[in-house]
């Protein structure tokens, strides 16, 4: 009883209430003998539902995910995490600045990796808004607090996307002699940032963390509540980030009718990627 009050709950709730709506202007549209106009307005709220759900999402972002496995020792002679965001709020003993989420997961992966190898650890990323905070700056307070020593941190606080995060990371590794990085990133957000780094001629070691679905994706009521548009949204934008990065690619390859080629092929097969293991309840 308290799954089934949890899904209704969702319909009522932001965002789900405006799904509902265009069931009212079906129901009005219908009332008023405009068949043809109720018809259209109950497929696109059908549509909305539809892509909005819970079970959707994760489906759509499992793909990404799980393109990379964490290995279970990591060969490298540096760590790179790539940051994720943060906001300036009140952090411990009076600073100013905490990681967002997936950063704060990022950092954690990090700093367990590095006490693990004892390498060496690049911290990635500016301040991309005036409300942000510099991510670089506080991954590398909050990695203090945690135990890493500071000659083991290295930042790069001016990239603000993950092309720039490749650039500077690149003359960073170069500075220091570094030749084969473990790239500590979202799971979601690895494949993009694979292909970054190779498009400056540099090869990772990809170590995935931030995972937002499971290897198995189980399936009950409450996966088809509305109004999860999160991870549909993230899939949409690293997809669009990777066919951009493609085609970036092409002018920078030695065989650009190989590239080229692979670029259009992306926009017409289907998504690659595991098949998630769906379990039912």
């Amino acid at each position: 009883m308290i799954y089934a009050i949890k899904l209704l709950y969702s319909f009522f709730l932001p965002p789900g209430i405006f799904i509902l709506l265009p069931w009212v202007g079906v129901f009005w549209l219908y009332r008023n003998r405009n068949k043809t106009g109720a018809r259209l307005a109950l497929i696109f709220s059908l549509l909305l539902y539809f892509f909005s759900t819970t079970l959707v999402g994760q489906l759509t972002i499992h793909h990404l995910e799980y393109a990379y496995t964490p290995p279970q020792k990591p060969d490298g002679d540096v760590i790179v995490m790539l940051g994720g965001g943060g906001v300036t709020s009140p952090d411990m003993n009076g600073a100013t600045g905490i990681l967002s989420g997936a950063a704060s997961n990022r950092l954690l992966t990090a700093a367990r990796l590095q006490k693990e190898t004892d390498l060496p650890l690049i911290v990635s990323g500016g301040q991309v808004y005036p409300d942000t905070g510099n991510e670089g700056n506080i991954a590398k307070r909050q990695l203090r607090q945690l135990g890493v020593p500071e000659n083991k941190i290295i930042i790069d606080d001016k990239s603000l996307n993950t092309e720039q995060n490749a650039q500077y990371t690149k003359k960073l590794m170069e500075l220091h002699h570094f030749r084969k990085p473990i790239l500590v990133t979202s799971a979601f957000h690895m494949k993009r940032s694979v292909l970054s780094f190779e498009k400056v001629g540099i090869s990772v070691v990809p170590f995935p963390t931030d995972y937002r679905t499971g290897r198995t994706i189980s399936i009950y009521l409450n996966k088809f509540a509305p109004g999860d548009f999160e991870n549909l949204h993230i899939t949409a934008k690293e997809w669009l980030g990777i066919l951009v990065m493609k085609l970036k690619m092409i002018g920078t390859t030695d065989d650009k009718k190989d590239a080229a080629a692979e670029a259009a092929s992306f926009l017409f097969l289907p998504i690659p990627g595991p098949i998630p293991t769906l379990h039912t309840c």
